[in-house]
């Protein structure tokens, strides 16, 4: 799940969330728009805050994994292909 998509969700404000997990607002927008992966100590804050909901692998898809299965047989197939 996406930050967006847990704040939505949620019906949590940034700001709400930014006073939950002492992440400035700022930093937040970052990573909900994709322009910046949290580091170790708030993807933690992240991760509590959410009850492990949004994962650090949301912050680098932007697509859900479950819509992902057909890039992978994709990949396989072409691998397959070149053997």
């Amino acid at each position: 799940m996406t930050l967006t998509e847990y704040l939505k969700q949620t019906e949590t404000t940034m700001w709400q969330f930014s006073e939950i997990t002492k992440i400035k607002i700022d930093t937040l927008n970052k990573y909900k728009y994709g322009n910046r992966i949290p580091n170790r100590e708030n993807m933690t804050k992240i991760l509590t805050a959410t009850n492990e909901l949004v994962q650090a692998n949301d912050f680098y898809y932007k697509t859900p994994i479950s819509e992902r299965h057909d890039e992978f047989l994709n990949l396989e197939k072409v691998l397959s292909n070149k053997s």
